[in-house]
């Protein structure tokens, strides 16, 4: 069972994905570096992502819904992360 949060309260998920930000590895340092400020092709990345309530994913592009996990297996099913296309 999950509480619903009040506006300005972060969920246990956002607090993980903020400490995963601020633990990166080497290698996911190296890749922001090259994707941050919109470098590639002007799509904005967010790193560490919590997506739904079970998952935080390394890296988003929203605009082309791509969800990139770092050395790890991905689901790339819409429905399994629950995208939405706007």
């Amino acid at each position: 069972m999950t509480a619903k949060k009040s506006q300005g309260q972060t969920s246990i998920l956002g607090h993980r994905a903020k400490r995963l930000r601020r633990n990166e590895t080497d290698a996911e340092r190296k890749l922001w570096m090259h994707l941050r400020d919109r470098q590639m092709n002007g799509c904005k990345f967010r790193r560490q992502q919590p997506m739904g309530d079970r998952y935080i994913v390394d890296l988003v592009a929203s605009l082309i819904l791509l969800v990139a996990m770092i050395g790890a297996i991905l689901l790339a099913k819409k429905e399994i992360v629950g995208f939405k296309k706007e």
